[in-house]
């Protein structure tokens, strides 16, 4: 490693960029920097050696420890955390502080599991997270500040959201559609929304971009769910007409506070654009309640996606565009196994899907920059 920056130095000073004095000091600085690494990287080589010892004899002799015992040491590990996480200085190591929060948060779901073994209470997964959620999010929102603590949290209250709604409305699917489709539809909304909130900007700047991002995820994973829609049958509710004015009113939402001409931070064009799209497609299987239609699913993805890729070339995301025309050309080679799903079924059939995947991925990129030209990627 350190040979590697020396004749990097070399090369570097070779080419004029930095001085003879420059690289003396790089080398100085780096060499000042890992000294000592050496005892740091054994010891704490030693010190894993001593847990994977510990973990291994707790393990060995997990049916022989007494269920009380088990709870007793349970309990007092999490104590242990709950008076480092105390101690730690969020100022001067919010990296310890975070990953001692984490430890906690996975401690508090292993514990509960622990309960629940002892006990035998048989408890439901959506119980369980909800109880997990209950006990950590003070401790989450007290002891957190990063990006790193608020993602697992949020999606942990996510899911927990979705499978409480799916348990309790399991017996009336009508309802259970029209609920969880709603959620869906506000949401992602909500989450943009609260990312905003001078209170969090204030105190909890980084669950800011946790929320964001989040809120920008979930438009377009709802909206591939929806258009699966169409693979089924005739998805009339008793309540249709209820669900498509409670979207439109989302839409008019989206429409007057996410317009980019609104007095509000962080509105663009492509934010814009984006979600009224999204809500759209999410809306129009409940639209077109009768149709059933494997082939308008599969166009309507591509359209989406590649307004997706036409979206990730107006703010200059390269990465974007390029999954987005993967996902395109990914989406048409199952259309295309859908359509020949019979002719698959023999030797003919596979040798030639073999064939067309193995093309398809020897000119991927090539394919992928056809993409790119096509939504006006390389913007001159």
């Amino acid at each position: 490693m350190f040979g590697s920056l020396i004749r990097k130095c070399k090369r570097w000073q070779e080419h004029s960029l930095i001085s003879e004095d420059q690289v003396q000091a790089i080398l100085a600085f780096e060499k000042q920097r890992k000294a000592g690494k050496l005892v740091r990287d054994l010891t704490n080589v030693a010190i894993f050696a001593i847990f994977l010892g510990v973990v291994s004899l707790v393990a060995a002799n997990w049916v022989a420890i007494p269920d009380d015992l088990k709870l007793i040491g349970h309990f007092i590990l999490n104590l242990l955390v709950v008076w480092f996480l105390l101690r730690i200085d969020q100022q001067q190591h919010p990296v310890r502080r975070d990953s001692c929060l984490l430890l906690l948060f996975g401690l508090f779901l292993t514990f509960i599991a622990l309960i629940g073994q002892t006990y035998q209470l048989h408890g439901d997964l959506h119980t369980t997270l909800l109880f997990w959620l209950a006990i950590c999010t003070p401790f989450i929102w007290y002891f957190g500040s990063s990006y790193m603590v608020a993602v697992p949290w949020l999606a942990v209250a996510v899911v927990a959201l979705y499978l409480n709604i799916g348990h309790y409305l399991d017996k009336n699917e009508d309802r259970l559609v029209l609920i969880g489709s709603l959620i869906s539809f506000y949401l992602p909304m909500a989450l943009i929304l609260v990312s905003r909130l001078p209170v969090l900007k204030t105190y909890r700047p980084g669950f800011i971009e946790a929320f964001y991002r989040l809120g920008i995820y979930l438009p377009a994973i709802f909206a591939n769910i929806a258009l699966h829609f169409f693979y089924e049958g005739p998805r009339a509710l008793d309540q249709q007409t209820v669900l498509l004015a409670l979207m439109a009113l989302g839409l008019f939402v989206i429409f007057a506070v996410f317009h980019p001409r609104a007095k509000v931070s962080g509105n663009s064009p492509e934010l814009w654009y984006y979600l009224l799209v999204s809500g759209l497609v999410m809306m129009l299987p409940f639209v077109l309640p009768e149709l059933e239609s494997g082939e308008l699913s599969a166009l309507l993805f591509v359209l989406y996606w590649m307004f997706i890729a036409w979206l990730g070339a107006r703010i200059h995301a390269a990465s974007l565009t390029d999954w987005a025309i993967r996902l395109v050309i990914l989406r048409l080679f199952i259309v295309y196994l859908e359509v020949f799903g019979s002719l698959l079924q023999t030797g003919v059939g596979l040798i030639a899907s073999g064939i067309i995947l193995l093309v398809v991925l020897r000119y991927l990129n090539r394919i992928v920059a056809v993409g790119r030209k096509l939504v006006n990627y390389e913007i001159g």
